[in-house]
């Protein structure tokens, strides 16, 4: 099944970490039917939705029955396993974004698909959580704006990411 890593790019101020909670969070993705142009925008995903497949002992986390499709949040321990022979494919592995990737693409979160590509991720508030350098952790992050700021109290610091862009690619 191919898999598709969501990427993110932002120039980074005073933030330590920038991360997905892949167990919780409700991602929202813009799909294209894999054998025509039929695009849906704006569908939501979540790890926590386990919907069975007809025809299968198998679960996926979302399912477009009219498409004949489906769509699951990985894990980046999922993620390895599933590439575990492709080195090339290995260094996409979703991780959190450091103060030492500013302006640099980052994957951060990979989706296995069947029936349909994933061609958007559409940032939310609440779908990234911040840390500041100085360990500080920030709630309800909202980075739809493509900037997002605050400020650090007890480091004294304040803490940003600006010019965010997202894209997403087929790992192979």
């Amino acid at each position: 099944m191919p898999v598709f890593v969501a990427y993110i790019k932002a120039d980074l101020e005073n933030v330590g970490s920038a991360s997905v909670d892949v167990a919780s969070a409700t991602l929202t993705i813009d799909v294209k039917q894999g054998q025509s142009d039929e695009t849906r925008e704006s569908v939501t995903i979540c790890r926590e939705d386990e919907v069975p497949l007809d025809g299968s002992r198998g679960i996926a986390n979302l399912v477009l029955s009219d498409w004949k499709a489906s769509c699951s949040v990985l894990t980046a321990d999922e993620f390895t396993t599933r590439f575990k022979k492709k080195k090339q494919a290995l260094a996409e592995t979703p991780r959190p974004v450091t103060d030492e990737d500013s302006g640099s693409w980052v994957p951060l979160v990979a989706f296995e698909a069947r029936g349909l590509d994933v061609v958007r991720w559409r940032l939310r508030e609440g779908d990234v959580s911040v840390r500041s350098t100085a360990g500080y952790p920030f709630e309800d992050v909202d980075l739809s704006d493509g900037d997002w700021a605050d400020y650090d109290v007890e480091a004294d610091a304040p803490v940003a990411l600006s010019d965010i862009e997202t894209k997403v690619e087929l790992v192979r």
